[in-house]
């Protein structure tokens, strides 16, 4: 007699069961093909080869022929070294975007005009020039232009620039320079000369102030400036010792506004003189000290009206009982005479003072930091230099790995052949 043997079914079978016997064949549908994604996109992850150091011909030949991330999982290498292998080869992109130039089209350049060549080709103008300027070819027609004949320069003015370029063959922007070059007025209107009175403003003002006081437009100011080979912005007025007086008294913003400057040229000015900026520092009362105690930071700040770091700031400190009311500490001359001799820190211990009040008045005087002698290399380390990865020779000599790569670029030194990866002495082909 068999006995017919019956599994047990876990609870999480029976809850699975149950989650997919509610859902309908199109949702089941959809959950199938959702776990299979996952599960190729995680297969597609590995890396099922280990290329080794050198490349092999089958790599090389492999290149270009089919895309980077393929070629990358077929040989077990990163894209992006599939990709600056192909870049170092001068290899073209498998289905690259880019139209390559054919041996016809280099043939015709300069054979026909740039426009007329884009048609043909179906390429941009600007593509077709600076191609015909790379191969160092001239333009269709010459270097020059084709020079204007008496009788066509008879027709400019007399008739507009439309009907003249049909006749000449020229085109319309041609037409308008000459005509500009002649001095003639175009058909229909007055040419307005320039006065000395307004060719002076040029070298006063800029183009939009000479425009509004001519009454000519920008584009007329710019050309005429170009055409007298002045500059775009007139040279900068010289700072008045008032001026320079006013310097950190107030922000700059302000400043430049009462000497009518850029708050740019201001505060230029400001650091080339060495002078700090304008802090503004309302002094805490005793009142504000009261409401500060009594109320949380965010009501604080709120009817003081002061940033929520000034009011954590002025906690901290009363807290620890530091009187910031008090005026400030003058520096003497010998306080003075100890900055950069030490460091920040060290003057700031044997003065009593903080670090960045020291550093602010080392910087204000313009004297450099106190920087230690670096500690000189024996004739030992330097042997160890390329024997072993930088970082770790830095490690073990206490050095940084600044230090380290420095002091080995030197001296010319290589890394060890069995640190650095070496390519194979295949020679590199040319695209023609």
């Amino acid at each position: 007699m068999s006995r017919v043997r019956q599994d047990k079914v876990s609870p999480s079978k029976q809850a699975a069961r149950a989650y997919l016997a509610a859902k309908s064949e199109r949702e089941m549908a959809r959950l199938l093909r959702h776990q299979a994604r996952r599960a190729l996109s995680r297969r597609a992850r590995r890396r099922p080869l280990r290329a080794s150091i050198k490349w092999q011909k089958w790599e090389m030949e492999l290149l270009g022929k089919c895309p980077d991330r393929e070629a990358a999982r077929r040989t077990g290498r990163t894209v992006k070294a599939i990709t600056k292998r192909r870049r170092l080869l001068r290899i073209w992109m498998f289905n690259s975007p880019v139209k390559r130039w054919q041996k016809w089209e280099k043939d015709l350049l300069g054979k026909i005009t740039d426009r007329e060549f884009a048609r043909r080709t179906g390429r941009k103008v600007t593509a077709v020039r600076n191609m015909r300027r790379f191969r160092g070819i001239e333009r269709f027609g010459g270097p020059l232009a084709v020079p204007w004949k008496k009788r066509e320069l008879r027709l400019l003015g007399k008739k507009p620039d439309a009907i003249v370029a049909r006749r000449t063959g020229r085109t319309l922007l041609a037409v308008r320079s000459a005509r500009f070059w002649h001095g003639v007025e175009r058909f229909g209107g007055k040419l307005r000369r320039w006065t000395k009175k307004e060719e002076k403003l040029l070298e006063q003002f800029g183009n939009a102030e000479v425009a509004r006081r001519t009454g000519r437009s920008s584009h007329a100011v710019a050309t005429r400036r170009s055409f007298l080979g002045l500059p775009t912005r007139p040279p900068p007025s010289a700072w008045t010792a008032e001026e320079n007086a006013l310097l950190g008294t107030m922000p700059d913003s302000e400043l430049a506004r009462k000497i009518k400057r850029t708050a740019e040229a201001v505060k230029s000015r400001r650091k080339i003189k060495g002078i700090l900026p304008f802090h503004r520092q309302r002094r805490w009362t005793e009142k504000e000290d009261k409401i500060l105690l009594r109320f949380t930071r965010q009501k604080a700040a709120q009817r003081l009206n002061r940033p929520l770091s000034s009011i954590e700031y002025r906690r901290r400190q009363l807290k620890t009982g530091v009187a910031l009311n008090r005026p400030p500490r003058n520096w003497t001359p010998g306080e003075i005479a100890m900055l950069g001799k030490y460091s920040d820190m060290q003057v700031a211990l044997k003065l009593g003072r903080t670090r960045s009040a020291v550093s602010a008045k080392r910087r204000e005087l313009r004297i450099h930091s106190h920087a230690p002698h670096p500690r000189p290399w024996t004739k030992d380390e330097d042997r160890l230099l390329g024997t072993m990865a930088d970082m770790v020779l830095a490690r073990q000599l206490g050095r940084s790995y600044g230090a380290v790569f420095i002091r080995r670029r030197s001296f010319g030194i290589p890394l060890s052949p069995r640190l650095a990866r070496r390519w194979n002495g295949l020679r590199y082909p040319t695209l023609s």
